[in-house]
């Protein structure tokens, strides 16, 4: 059962660090897109 949860641990983080790695690579490829999309993310904060 440990082994189990320890899976699934993994299986619900995959996601996570998948979309990390992608913003990582899209920001090494274009920094000004992180920064456009921090911004969008403070207006889209500052809206609600």
């Amino acid at each position: 059962t440990f082994l189990l949860s320890w899976v699934w641990g993994l299986v619900a983080a995959a996601p996570f660090l998948i979309a990390l790695i992608a913003l990582r690579v899209v920001g090494l490829i274009d920094p000004q897109y992180l920064r456009r999309i921090r911004f969008a993310r403070r207006r889209l904060w500052l809206s609600l």
